[in-house]
């Protein structure tokens, strides 16, 4: 069902938006489902996309491993951020500020390489 509605959205503008998509999904639930977790949630629904789509898996994939090691603002999105958030006097609107841009710009570049490095 994931993978449909990824398709049914931007499935006829081609590979690029379907990783754009791909990754804002992944980067929006990693913010709040641990990384791990959301892998398993988003590989079915990357590799059902790219069958239905003829593109490469690998492409897809690399684009749902990267988009989830980019969860930057969030401190739930990561142990480690929980850990320095209460001795650093850090608060989520501080991993906010930093995270939103650093996931935008980390997006960017994953739209234009991923595709380079990956052929669909």
């Amino acid at each position: 069902m994931g993978a449909e509605a990824l398709i049914a959205v931007v499935g006829d503008f081609g590979p690029r938006w379907v990783v754009a998509a791909l990754f804002f999904v992944t980067v929006l639930g990693t913010q709040i489902i641990p990384t791990s977790a959301l892998v398993v949630l988003m590989a079915p629904v990357a590799l059902s996309a790219a069958e239905a789509l003829a593109i490469s898996p690998h492409l897809l994939m690399m684009t749902v491993a990267i988009s989830a090691s980019s969860s930057f603002a969030s401190p739930l999105s990561h142990p480690a951020h929980l850990l320095v958030m209460g001795p650093g006097g850090y608060r989520f609107v501080d991993y906010m500020k930093l995270g939103v841009p650093l996931t935008i710009m980390s997006m960017a570049i994953c739209v234009w390489l991923l595709p380079v490095f990956w052929p669909a």
